[in-house]
């Protein structure tokens, strides 16, 4: 299984309230040092999603359900 990939606009949107994240620069740095999990493919840094028990719970059941 391959991991999801997910871009840092979209990593700051969903991690940080709106306001308070941290700029696309510093995701770059924290993917680099290994603080977020990602990688970079073509030029271009992606961040891993990182899925809980919880997360897979909810997209099991939404799968079942659609």
């Amino acid at each position: 299984m391959t991991q999801r990939k997910m871009s840092i606009e979209r990593y700051i949107e969903k991690e940080f309230t709106e306001g308070s994240g941290p700029t696309r620069k510093t995701v770059i740095n924290w993917i680099k040092k290994g603080i977020v999990p990602g990688v970079e493919l073509g030029g271009k840094y992606w961040v891993y999603e990182q899925n809980t028990v919880a997360d897979l719970m909810v997209e099991k059941v939404l799968r079942k359900a659609s």
